[in-house]
């Protein structure tokens, strides 16, 4: 509910000057943050999609975006559109801060892929396994 507070002020705000739209925009937003809420990516995938047309300007939409592709896996997906979120609005601290997850989450996928491709008793076999661990702690510390 706050979120949703929040990004109607902002978007009020934005588009305080938009000839028409803004109650479908509204509308919009808020049957996105329904199904974002209800786990139902694909839908709020589509309605903040719409979004990021409409109001290209408001950093909430691009995070969310990049927050479905975070749970659904599209890792490079969702750090362009945390990419975009800072692009707006520098001062978005959960945009760097879930860029910097996807990143980690990005780092522990090409560790998983050298791990299945180096030989077990290779040397450096052991350094990789453990900077995965690693950032698998620091993952887990930051998620929860």
């Amino acid at each position: 509910m706050k979120v949703l507070m929040i990004f109607l002020s902002i978007f009020l705000l934005s588009c305080a000057t938009a000839p028409k739209g803004g109650g479908e925009t509204v509308q919009l937003f808020k049957q996105a943050e329904d199904y974002y809420q209800k786990g139902l990516l694909s839908e709020a995938e589509a309605s903040y999609l719409k979004l990021s047309k409409l109001s290209p300007n408001v950093s909430e939409v691009w995070m969310k975006l990049g927050n479905i592709y975070v749970r659904t896996g599209y890792l490079d997906a969702s750090v362009r559109m945390y990419e975009k979120c800072i692009d707006i609005d520098q001062k978005e601290t959960r945009c760097w801060n879930n860029l910097a997850l996807a990143r980690i989450k990005q780092a522990m996928k090409v560790l998983e892929t050298g791990t299945s491709q180096v030989d077990i008793k290779d040397d450096q076999y052991e350094q990789l396994n453990m900077l995965y661990e690693k950032l698998a702690k620091v993952i887990s510390v930051k998620e929860s």
